[in-house]
């Protein structure tokens, strides 16, 4: 008697799995069908068009991304700058932002200006502009962190 509800009790679980993968007669099998090659684009003809979305742009998307990653910074930190209480602390608050937003557009514009007069941007221009932007960058991330501790944010995510 034991021994027979010892293999029932082992027999379940596997009844409970051959009932459960069953299909039932009729329906439909989970198999996907591949789509038809003549139907979809070559990758040749996507490859060709990325190369020439590249080819349009003389500046490299990194540069371009730190560009834009440091106007957002210069947006959140004039957002904080008029949250400050005191009106003198505000005032050289958004003094200090306005003058390196001016630095951060004068950065843009000479890069923009020397890829429009080129076609292309030179290896130095690019290299001056990435160095100006770092330098920047860490002012601007020192002014942020002003901000945020005058502000009394505890933390430094992003609420919006």
């Amino acid at each position: 008697m034991i021994v027979s509800n010892r293999l029932a009790l082992a027999l379940v679980p596997l009844a409970l799995l051959a009932a459960c993968s069953a299909r039932p007669p009729g329906a439909p099998s989970a198999v996907v069908p591949i789509p038809n090659r003549a139907e979809a684009a070559p990758p040749a003809v996507a490859r060709a068009h990325d190369v020439d979305a590249k080819a349009a742009d003389p500046i490299p998307k990194v540069v371009r991304r730190l560009v834009t990653e440091e106007e957002d910074l210069v947006e959140r930190s004039r957002a904080m700058a008029t949250e400050l209480p005191d009106p003198r602390g505000r005032a050289r608050a958004l003094a200090d932002v306005s003058e390196l937003a001016e630095e951060l557009a004068s950065i843009a514009a000479t890069m923009e200006r020397s890829s429009i007069a080129n076609g292309g941007v030179a290896s130095d221009i690019l290299d001056d502009v990435v160095g100006k932007l770092l330098l920047l960058d860490t002012r601007l991330a020192l002014l942020h962190e002003r901000l945020r501790t005058a502000t009394e944010r505890t933390t430094a995510v992003l609420v919006e």
